[in-house]
């Protein structure tokens, strides 16, 4: 059931239990009880038909709010997600809706402050609150001086070691849309330093020795399972709105059409097996692998992090960094550590070299 169908059941329930049934007054949890109310018939039942019971105007208020207060300081403290007024709302719809299906509040949220952050629950709520929204080649000007001060530099550096490796990081990758364009881009920095051939378009062959090494993470499971699949749809504004054509040779046509029109496109394998995903949460205070990496993405997430949040997240990003490697930040974002940085300000972007 979709998030309007939801809404539209619960509001239809709001009415139906405050409509009088013959005695001016709607039923409560009381009156269900004493079979007074049938919920599934909205019917008054046999000789009850007299009772006064009453319900309060607005369902769930009180246990709801409170809940709502009680799970905003668990994402505060697992997450580090400065909650807000947008949050809020939609964790009372959430659980409003949680309620509306007979789940009992108390014990989730029992089992929410049990759980770590990667647990079935947490994906949940997660996913309702944050915007997993993600396309190809996102920040263009970022991109291409990625491309031309880190990548080529680095594959250029690297092509006469007996074993070069290249080890890029994604981090909070949503749906792979960032982690799919670093393996292009790379594939494109390759050919460009005649360290691999395109036989046919979009099958490239690297040079014997190379290592590709490409990491996307996500703290959201559903998000991570669809960017292992790498099909995207070309309907609307698609995840391809802003990527290069010449691009287009890394993918394939999965010969189906998408339930809203169009056809979906899948990554080819010279992309995929450059590219591994996996969850992880950014605040847990370790980075994933062995570190070493060279570039490392993170992007459009710390909006919705505290300031304590972001310092601890960046700071184990930098971390997670070779001496000499880049960091990709969100244009919005405000880095924390300048001291362990160089600044790499370009014409409408910057990025940081780790010092």
């Amino acid at each position: 059931m979709s998030l309007d169908d939801t809404l539209k059941k619960l509001k239809e329930r709001t009415r139906l239990l405050n409509k009088t049934h013959g005695h001016g007054k709607a039923p409560c949890d009381d009156a269900v009880k004493e079979n007074c109310f049938d919920k599934d018939t909205r019917k008054i039942s046999g000789k009850n038909e007299a009772c006064n019971h009453t319900v309060p105007p607005t369902l769930f208020t009180g246990d709801v709010r409170s809940i709502v207060s009680r799970v905003t300081a668990e994402i505060n403290a697992k997450c580090g997600i400065d909650t807000s007024e947008t949050i809020n709302k939609k964790l009372t719809r959430l659980f409003e809706s949680k309620k509306q299906n007979g789940e009992d509040l108390e014990k989730y949220v029992a089992r929410l402050e049990r759980s770590e952050a990667s647990s079935p629950d947490w994906q949940i709520v997660m996913n309702a609150i944050v915007v997993h929204e993600s396309y190809f080649y996102r920040d263009k000007a970022q991109m291409d001086n990625i491309l031309r001060e880190a990548l080529l530099p680095f594959i250029n550096e690297m092509k006469d070691k007996p074993y070069p490796t290249l080890r890029i990081w994604t981090a909070a990758c949503s749906s792979g849309e960032e982690t799919y364009t670093m393996a292009m881009m790379t594939l494109k920095a390759l050919l460009d330093a005649n360290q691999a051939v395109e036989n046919e378009p979009g099958n490239v062959r690297l040079t014997p020795g190379w290592t590709i090494e490409i990491l996307g993470t996500d703290i959201s499971g559903n998000v991570i399972a669809r960017a292992g699949k790498g099909r995207y749809g070309t309907y609307g504004l698609s995840s391809f709105r802003d990527m290069p054509k010449e691009f287009k040779r890394f993918f394939k046509d999965c010969n189906e059409e998408s339930e809203t029109g169009g056809d979906y496109l899948e990554v080819n394998e010279c992309v995929r097996k450059m590219t591994r995903f996996e969850t992880h949460n950014i605040l847990s205070g370790a980075y994933p692998g062995e570190g070493g990496y060279d570039i490392v993405f993170c992007r459009n997430v710390m909006i919705y992090f505290d300031e304590q949040a972001k310092l601890k997240a960046q700071s184990m990003l930098a971390d997670a960094l070779k001496p000499g490697g880049y960091l990709a930040l969100g244009p919005s974002d405000t880095l924390m550590i300048p001291e362990r940085f160089e600044f790499k300000r370009r014409k409408d972007t910057v990025f940081y070299k780790k010092l």
